[in-house]
């Protein structure tokens, strides 16, 4: 495995904005590492000091939350939801409103 730069990872991501307001419908907080160029879906949610990694799709309504990693390639189906400090590695899919829970790895 190749480990990427953090300045690589600092790069905002893009997010849905289905009422075409101008404003992005997800939340990405500030603090978060996310890679560029990520699919987040509208109304999602990615907290503080999480880490996602590229090829990462969050769907709708999802949420990663605070101190939470997701690994490369993988799928949060709407509403799924990554409790806060869980590790979710590997490409692989997490389906619609499943929950992965607090420090699971």
């Amino acid at each position: 495995r190749r480990a990427l730069p953090l300045a690589a990872l600092r790069a905002p991501a893009r997010a849905a904005d289905s009422d075409g307001d101008g404003y992005d419908d997800a939340v990405v907080h500030p603090s978060a590492t996310v890679a560029p160029g990520l699919s987040i879906g509208a109304g999602a949610y990615v907290g503080a000091g999480a880490v996602v990694a590229p090829g990462t799709i969050i769907g709708a309504g999802a949420q990663v939350g605070a101190g939470a990693t997701v690994g490369p390639g993988t799928t949060l189906g709407s509403g799924a939801r990554i409790s806060p400090r869980a590790i979710v590695f590997g490409a692989g899919q997490i389906g619609e409103n499943a929950v992965v829970g607090r420090r699971a790895y």
